[in-house]
């Protein structure tokens, strides 16, 4: 736990707005849009980038969105609250952001969201589509601690493991830091008030022994990564030889008929144009 302490206790404090938006239920009829607009703007930089959202391709209107109460009800509250959230998650580590780590970083998160959102839509159940996209965009958000925290040794982890195997990179991190990003990233969630399902997800994909109740959508986030790790390395996974059958078992799906969805899924997002929008929301 000591161990840990180091690592949390050097963390950015999450945004005033960000705690306010993750302690309002979902389901609470109480808050209206006004409400909700009133927590959101007293952050500009939050403010801004919903609107761009709001105003992007994929929710386009004939005419430009400039309220955020009309921003709001267009996308609806938890479209509104998983953005709070990234944004919050991205720009609590803005100032490092341009080294090529940061990029390579957001470039996997990126596309596991998009993926991650697609796989649940084709395979599983749309109602958690939404959740596995904002999951996969911060699974790995404690690789970005271990980072902060040494970044020379990190790049060397990054550089010398085979990271198409999760628990490859997982052991270098625990050799050079005493902890891996999957514990880590799950305590900052934790410490930054996210919901359980994140946490939860952060901590157990690519785990063999999943015991989260969220079983379903951490084996989905644990799909769109290793989509995205191949998309990035030109290297097939979903090959003859993949072992991890028992992931795509859970869902239902075969072998050969996830690898005949997989390009499908890949074209689409990569012809997505809120795909390279929302790339501006993290790059």
């Amino acid at each position: 736990m000591d161990n840990l302490s180091k690592y949390i206790e050097n963390l950015p404090v999450i945004p005033e707005v960000a705690a306010k938006i993750i302690s309002s239920a979902e389901d609470n009829l109480d808050l209206s849009f006004h409400e909700l607009e009133e927590i959101i703007k007293i952050d500009a930089a939050i403010t801004s980038k919903i609107l761009k959202v709001a105003n992007s391709s994929l929710y386009a209107r004939q005419a430009e969105i400039k309220s955020l109460e009309k921003a709001i009800a267009l996308l609806g509250f938890k479209t509104i609250k998983n953005l709070v959230l990234i944004i919050s998650a991205t720009s609590a580590f803005k100032s490092e952001s341009s080294s090529n780590f940061f990029k390579e970083f957001w470039t996997n998160s990126v596309l596991t969201a998009f993926f991650s959102k697609e796989i649940a839509l084709t395979f599983s159940d749309k109602r958690v589509a939404d959740d596995v996209f904002l999951a996969g965009l911060i699974h790995k958000i404690g690789q970005i601690a271990l980072y902060r925290t040494n970044p020379v040794v990190y790049e060397k982890i990054l550089n010398s493991s085979n990271l198409l195997l999760i628990s490859n990179i997982d052991n270098a991190e625990l050799t050079a830091f005493g902890i891996d990003h999957k514990i880590l990233g799950s305590n900052i969630l934790k410490e930054w008030s996210f919901p359980d399902i994140f946490i939860d997800c952060t901590r157990e994909y690519g785990s063999n022994n999943i015991l989260s109740r969220f079983k379903r959508e951490i084996i989905i986030i644990t799909l769109g990564d290793l989509m995205s790790k191949e998309v990035i390395s030109g290297e097939e996974i979903f090959n003859s030889n993949f072992d991890k059958t028992h992931w795509l078992d859970y869902l239902g799906i075969t072998l050969k008929g996830f690898n005949e969805e997989k390009q499908i899924i890949i074209n689409r997002v990569e012809n997505n144009s809120s795909y390279k929008e929302f790339k501006s929301l993290v790059l």
